[in-house]
């Protein structure tokens, strides 16, 4: 970066280069407060991106950060910006070109900060959770060739233009890995009684950089982390462990009040500087509005972790896994809060997921009886009916017909995507043939909404979901019976008694609710949706 300064004849004095690097990381927060709102947008819908900025607005880990060039502002974009592509590549996963990006991101970013890389683990582990073996080869296979591309020419600048050469892995002061997991269980005072746990101990580098070779430095770190060890004990090295959770997590400054000093700030008084900065004369109300902000942030993040898990939602699960990454690196590595601020993204994305959990109307629908809502979208049912949310969603509305008295009311916003492959599905259970079933799903082109669709958008649906062609199969409803039990979506049993359920005539007086010369289902109030 300072190179480029140099070039652009910045470096010539103090004050052009801090506004240089304040411009830098301005403009490196706003495109990651932006990838944020579009993540979210993306993920729950343009009203919850809205809210969302407004907690980023009031969030200090991107305000007080902005004259504080290091590498946990530079890197805040990468984690975001691979969460981004990959669920816009996930909803049909048809754009590889995304998945390279994701690699360009992660090679690039873990060059600056290595806790870039957690974030990719996370999407890896999300693509092989929600989807079959056969579908994980080729993106798993792409991210694997691509990233060793990438790795290998950086690799190639980095020796040939000296372009990163104070990576962690190869600095010119040579400090294994094991340095830093050393480091991270070391603990010093360094205000008012108050111990620095597991972070940057000078003693420590001291200690490393005595030893000439590497091998002698990871030989020494490796023999003090077993002395570590052996003086805490299971129950000791346990508390510490704590201790140090809450001492990177629980700091609702990320440590910018201690960063921030007069000088970075121009030597200007503002109530900006007595609210954040550490001998502020507001300092006690600047703190007690970051904590809250950060209270708020993990209260719902854990909301939505619960409701994740209950829902078995998949839409968000890689920002669960990632931050449960991070939180594992840093018990073990070299740890502060400020090294949270490139997750901080993250983050909101899995708070925002909490928050929406509480307040979306659905929740309020689910309370009545008679009512289930699924939230599943048009990719979801015509990409990847085969996943394991769709599968999920299946077994959901199955169990929900066995234990309801039907008719039984299905919709969605159109009624032809979501309701028309699920109908689809039901209806092949039923013994329906594919030529009834691709029929009555046309049905939709003749209803006046100027929204057209073709049985071959079907057929690519049921194609995979079973794994073969619904046009040419002898016994279709042999065929889904056998994928609903060998999916375990549900046992015989139940699936005989679904069947029953979805075969039984209407009653004579239910005929009343329902307009079937005109090809239209009414729903009385109290119907089962």
């Amino acid at each position: 970066l300072f190179k480029v300064f140099n070039v652009l004849n910045i470096l010539h004095s103090t004050t052009a280069t801090v506004y240089a690097t304040v411009a830098v990381n301005l403009i490196i927060i706003d495109l990651t407060i932006f990838l944020t709102y579009l993540t979210i947008r993306n993920i729950l819908g343009k009203k919850n991106a809205i809210y969302s900025l407004i907690i980023m607005l009031i969030s200090n880990a991107f305000f007080c950060y902005i004259p504080v060039l290091y590498t946990d502002t530079v890197t805040m974009i990468f984690p975001i910006f691979i969460l981004y592509c990959y669920t816009l590549w996930d909803k049909k996963q048809s754009n590889n070109w995304l998945l390279v990006l994701i690699s360009i991101a992660t090679v690039i970013g873990m060059k600056i900060k290595l806790t870039v890389v957690i974030m990719l683990i996370a999407v890896l582990i999300d693509i092989i959770m929600k989807n079959k073996f056969i579908k994980t080869i080729k993106p798993i296979s792409i991210l694997a060739v691509s990233l060793l591309i990438l790795q290998l020419s950086m690799s190639f600048v980095e020796i040939t233009y000296n372009i990163f050469p104070y990576d962690i892995s190869n600095n010119d002061k040579q400090l294994p890995y094991t340095h830093w997991i050393m480091m991270g269980m070391t603990e010093r005072e360094y205000i008012d009684g108050k111990n620095f746990i597991g972070w940057y101990n000078p003693e420590s580098m001291e200690y490393t950089l005595s030893f000439d070779t590497t091998e002698e430095r990871k030989e020494v770190n490796i023999k003090k982390i077993k002395g570590y060890l052996k003086d805490f004990g299971i129950v000791g090295y346990t508390d510490f462990l704590y201790r140090k959770m809450l001492y990177t997590w629980s700091d609702a400054t990320y440590f910018a009040s201690m960063l921030l000093n007069n000088g970075t700030m121009y030597g200007k008084k503002s109530i900006f500087t007595d609210l954040q900065h550490g001998s502020g004369k507001y300092i006690k109300i600047g703190f007690t509005q970051n904590t809250a902000v950060i209270l708020f942030l993990y209260l719902f993040l854990i909301v939505g972790g619960i409701a994740a898990i209950r829902k078995k939602e998949n839409k968000v699960n890689s920002c669960y896994v990632a931050l449960f990454g991070v939180l594992i690196f840093f018990l073990l590595w070299e740890a502060s809060s400020r090294y949270l601020i490139n997750y901080i993204p993250i983050i909101i994305v899995g708070m925002m997921y909490g928050l929406s959990s509480l307040y979306n109307k659905d929740r309020n629908i689910e309370k009545k009886e008679n009512r289930l809502c699924v939230n599943i979208d048009y990719n979801l049912v015509y990409y990847h009916a085969e996943a394991v949310e769709y599968l999920n969603t299946l077994q959901k509305i199955s169990k929900f017909i066995i234990e309801k008295t039907g008719p039984y009311y299905v919709h969605c916003r159109l009624g032809s995507d979501r309701t028309g492959v699920t109908c689809a599905v039901f209806a092949a259970l039923c013994g329906a043939t594919w030529k009834e079933i691709a029929d009555d799903y046309e049905k939709t082109s003749n209803m006046g909404m100027k929204e057209f669709r073709n049985r071959r958008l079907l057929q690519y649906s049921l194609k995979n979901m079973t794994g073969k062609d619904p046009s040419s199969v002898k016994d279709l409803a042999k065929l889904m019976q056998s994928f609903f039990i060998s999916e375990n979506i549900l046992k015989a049993s139940e699936l005989e008694k679904l069947i029953k359920k979805l075969n039984t005539a209407p009653r004579k007086k239910e005929t009343d609710y329902f307009d079937f010369d005109n090809n239209h289902i009414c729903a009385k109030k109290t119907a089962n949706i």
